[in-house]
């Protein structure tokens, strides 16, 4: 009967442990999925800061065929990373919004009531979560790719510039 209750107990113990290590994987997965979007906003917009700035500074040299290619994969990258950032500001509105109903609503009156309800919003929102990493990569991968490109083809311009006589300006 002893060992009963001490595998009990050791097993409740376990379980506690378990769950308290699952809750900081979450954490540090969470935190690390912040920094790491947070640092690809930065290099998108310095990507798009340094596409506009050359060109500003090649547009009178530009080739009509090369320029519309370099704003069309500019204009892509763009939609893509805005597209995103408004479906992930949707997203956390959303997340935000459910919080606030299931701990300042009526419909969960007790601690174990809220309680119950923030486990049940916390599964969804992992496998939701997961969902919204696998949407970063490829709208990260996209954006990134198609402004990659973009400041490429201004690049290329840029320098080809030093070699090439220029051509007739693009009318404004």
């Amino acid at each position: 009967m002893q060992n009963a209750l001490e595998d009990i107990a050791e097993k409740a113990q376990r379980r506690d442990a378990d769950a308290k290590i699952e809750i900081t994987l979450r954490m540090l997965l969470t935190e690390n999925f912040e920094r790491a979007a947070a640092y690809n906003n930065i290099l998108i917009l310095a990507c798009y800061a340094a596409f506009f700035g050359i060109w500003q500074l090649t547009r009178p040299l530009f080739d009509r065929d090369l320029a519309m290619t370099g704003a069309l994969l500019m204009v892509i990258s763009a939609a893509f990373f805005v597209f995103h950032e408004v479906w992930k500001m949707l997203f956390n509105m959303w997340s935000v919004r459910t919080m606030h109903e299931i701990i300042l609503g009526k419909q969960h009156r007790t601690y174990d009531e809220i309680s119950a309800a923030l486990d049940d919003y916390g599964r969804g929102l992992a496998a939701s979560g997961g969902l919204l990493v696998k949407a970063w990569v490829v709208f990260f991968t996209i954006s990134a790719l198609t402004g990659v490109g973009a400041l490429t083809v201004m690049v290329y311009l840029f320098i080809s510039s030093f070699f090439i006589p220029a051509s007739p300006p693009i009318p404004a």
